[in-house]
């Protein structure tokens, strides 16, 4: 119901926007002289009418394929299975919709294979966004309305740039995922960075002094349903204080304060959810790093327990990525060689949880902008010895469009 209600909305806004004037500059002259001054206002009159604002409808999408090997953890103490097959890991496909100069509309489908192995098609994003030129402290403000981006994940992985590996640090330790059903407001600060450094560099969360995101959300994420009454806030702060003579080094810190997606009872209310992460990046031509640390109770989920069944568990980790990128213009743009490092505790009140390790180094050969052919190798440990360690060999295709 809530993503035909969010679907009915778009619809509107987009049948809202046809009739919307354009700016006074779009308008065509008269192409005959004027014969007399009659006939001369006419014209005038003529070249000043406004023309309808025309829709503009930009196509887009982002595919996962892969072939993966390796072994896993079979449920059995000390026991794991071999996997050997071709996946698509995720395919996203919609489009962006001008419908007037300061709304835009978003639906992105998400095409995921499930346990059993069955294609699911569902929704990713589906808002209105509006957007202005804002000024020299709050540069290109904007809100999201409907099912929306979250202020964390999709910064990271305009970060990282190799979100086809797997999900971030946060999310493939299910704290949270990428996209909710509420509202998102934020803006650049301070102006944006140089061409050079948004053709170079990163063009996203370009602000010259940083950026910033508020939100307020079910608190479900995009593919579960809202089992209480409760919302999550969400924020994040990026400063970046030396813009002029170390343009790619970030400070950031994100936070969430919520309930878990658990039902009340008449004895029990839904766990605690709340979290802080904090990270250091640095991004250049040629190297980017990030540094971060999270600490929380709970997760989005309502999963995150201590042995009671309804109190939030306190979890605690970090992560570390660099990569290198080597430019080569006889093969393709460039090759990056990656590596990264997650520690996540579960539950930091029990010697008996499990505190996962996390081992990725990779290749990725940059055919032409966003496509990338990926080779990674991950390895998982357990602090917990009946259960052993779990390898995945992988060769990854990301086709953007």
């Amino acid at each position: 119901m809530k993503k035909m209600i969010l679907a009915c909305m778009l619809v509107t806004l987009w049948m809202s926007g046809a009739g919307y004037a354009a700016d006074p500059s779009n308008a065509e002259p008269s192409s005959q002289p004027a014969a007399d001054p009659q006939s001369s206002a006419k014209s005038t009159t003529q070249s000043d009418a406004k023309k309808p604002f025309e829709l503009k409808f930009k196509p887009t999408g982002t595919f996962y394929m892969s072939y993966q090997a390796g072994d896993k953890y079979s449920g059995v103490a000390n026991q794991t299975t071999n996997f050997n097959s071709f996946v698509l890991k995720r395919g996203y496909f919609g489009a962006d919709v001008d419908v007037t100069p300061y709304l835009t509309g978003r639906i992105i489908s998400d095409i995921t294979m499930d346990s059993t192995g069955d294609e699911k098609l569902r929704l990713k994003y589906l808002y209105g966004k509006f957007h202005w030129t804002g000024n020299n402290t709050f540069t290109a403000p904007y809100a999201e309305f409907g099912l929306a981006h979250i202020p964390w994940l999709d910064f990271e992985e305009a970060l990282n740039g190799f979100r086809m590996q797997d999900t971030m640090f946060t999310e493939v330790n299910n704290t949270l995922n990428s996209a909710d059903f509420g509202v998102l407001v934020g803006s650049d600060l301070g102006g944006s960075m140089s061409s050079d450094y948004k053709n170079n560099v990163n063009s996203k969360y370009a602000g010259k002094y940083g950026s910033w995101q508020i939100g307020v959300y079910n608190g479900t994420g995009y593919h579960a349903v809202e089992n209480n009454t409760n919302k999550a806030f969400e924020a994040r702060l990026s400063i970046r204080p030396i813009p002029g003579g170390v343009p790619g080094l970030q400070f950031s810190i994100f936070g969430v304060v919520g309930k878990g997606n658990k039902a009340a009872t008449t004895t029990v209310d839904p766990p605690d959810w709340k979290s802080v992460t904090g990270m250091i990046s640095y991004e250049s031509k040629y190297f980017t790093f990030t540094g971060q640390g999270y600490s929380g109770t709970g997760n989005q989920g309502g999963s995150a327990l201590l042995s009671d069944g309804k109190t939030a568990a306190d979890q605690k980790g970090f992560s570390l990525f660099a990569s290198v990128h080597i430019p080569t213009p006889h093969f393709g743009e460039k090759i990056s060689v990656l590596g990264r490092y997650d520690e996540f505790n579960s539950n930091t009140s029990t010697n008996a949880a499990d505190l996962q390790r996390r081992f990725i180094t990779g290749i990725a050969f940059h055919l032409y902008k966003s496509n990338i052919l990926l080779f990674d190798f991950q390895r998982l440990n357990h602090s917990i010895t009946s259960i052993p360690g779990e390898n995945r060999a992988q060769i990854t295709q990301q086709i953007v469009f």
